[in-house]
């Protein structure tokens, strides 16, 4: 983008976009927008004298960086969306196209991507593209939907709250945000006060689709062929237990915890015949310092196709979770409170079970709630189940 701005024919100034910088100069005005930290800068003669950023819910204001004030606004749509229009128009080379919006975490990422085929159709898209402000989800609608064009943008969205089924018409545009703020705001106040709600169901209601899957993910054979040489080049060997340790939402175990996971696991190995399991991180523990943990960093495709590979998978609730889920794995999960807002174990797994997912095993999954169950506790039930599903499978 790199436009003549006119005034009865006559150029006045100059709009541009470089390095996800919007810059519009009328005269001696100067309009300034980086994209990334979302903050708009005016500049007159050169001097700067007012920086509006924005945050989630609020304006804040600064004259001169004398005078100073917040104002309280919810919607920033009106102002951050032009920007980012013409950002589009520049990436993809085309003037109108219809904006799926991908604002949520991996997980809902994921479960949507099942029935967007549907949800296409059903709002009669015909030249879509697909924005997303991460590379996981990215990646997710690369795996559905290779065809699709799928950009990723400055995270302008923390801006401003949506409602449910948020859409709006700009320059012969349409952008919808399929799961916004507003409906993520609306399940966990409903569970906070005791509805008895599944987080899956809830997005195909706020999408508008029926329970029918209208589309699987496929993993490229680059992307299988990638994770197979970081395999090999980590020494990381059949049978092994795909292990993941973070998550976004809500708490996760101890350092501690997976030092002493690890440490069993390796016990356990020397009790099982013909061997026992080799382990993958998937990200390491906090602060380990441990040099024995074999770790490599995934796309999530490739995290997908290697715990597709794994005969056990542990780890906290995740969005990361959702995508790697598979009818195959044993899945030992481990269930803390929910973060922002603040809600109980118990009726977030509930609400987050793996258990109701498609594509799963439930027998196959085992949960575990850190409000009932200390650390110890967790992992004694761990080893123990390995140990007695192993024995199980050298007797069949």
């Amino acid at each position: 983008m790199n436009n003549k701005i006119k005034f009865l024919g006559i150029p006045i100034g100059k709009e541009y976009i470089i390095n996800d910088v919007y810059r519009k100069r009328i005269l001696f005005h100067e309009t300034k927008f980086n994209l990334n930290e979302t903050h708009i800068i005016y500049r007159i003669f050169g001097i700067k004298y007012l920086t509006v950023t924005f945050e989630y819910g609020e304006t804040k204001f600064n004259y001169f960086n004398i005078i100073k004030f917040n104002k309280e606004d919810k919607n920033k749509v009106d102002l951050l969306l032009p920007v980012l229009n013409e950002y589009l128009r520049e990436k993809i080379g085309k003037d109108k196209f219809d904006v799926i919006c991908i604002l949520c975490h991996s997980g809902e990422t994921f479960l949507s991507m099942y029935h967007m085929k549907e949800y296409i159709e059903k709002n009669k898209i015909n030249n879509p593209i697909f924005i997303t402000t991460r590379v996981s989800n990215t990646n997710i609608t690369k795996m559905y939907f290779p065809e699709i064009p799928s950009i990723r943008v400055p995270n302008i969205f923390n801006a401003f709250y949506s409602p449910q089924n948020y859409s709006k018409e700009l320059n012969g545009c349409t952008y919808r945000i399929i799961l916004s703020s507003g409906h993520f705001n609306t399940l966990h106040n409903n569970v906070i006060l005791g509805d008895k709600l599944y987080f899956y169901e809830e997005l195909k209601k706020t999408m508008n689709v029926s329970s029918d899957i209208t589309a699987i993910p496929e993993i490229s054979e680059k992307d299988k062929e990638t994770a197979k040489i970081k395999m090999k080049l980590i020494g990381l060997k059949k049978p092994f237990i795909y292990i993941t340790t973070e998550s976004v939402c809500s708490g996760t175990c101890t350092g501690q915890f997976w030092e002493n996971l690890h440490v069993e696991i390796f016990k356990l190995n020397q009790k099982l015949n013909g061997g026992g399991y080799d382990m993958f991180y998937n990200k390491l523990p906090l602060k380990s310092q441990n040099t024995y943990y074999k770790y490599c960093y995934l796309s999530l495709p490739q995290a997908r196709y290697v715990a597709s590979q794994a005969e056990i998978i542990i780890g906290v609730r995740s969005g990361l979770m959702d995508n790697i889920a598979n009818p195959e794995s044993k899945i030992f999960c481990i269930y803390f409170p929910f973060n922002k807002p603040k809600i109980e174990t118990d009726k977030f797994q509930s609400c987050y079970s793996l258990k109701q997912l498609p594509f799963v095993n439930p027998d196959n999954i085992y949960e575990y709630n850190t409000e009932q169950m200390s650390e110890d506790e967790i992992m004694e039930n761990i080893i123990n189940k390995i140990y007695a599903l192993r024995k199980e499978n050298e007797t069949v």
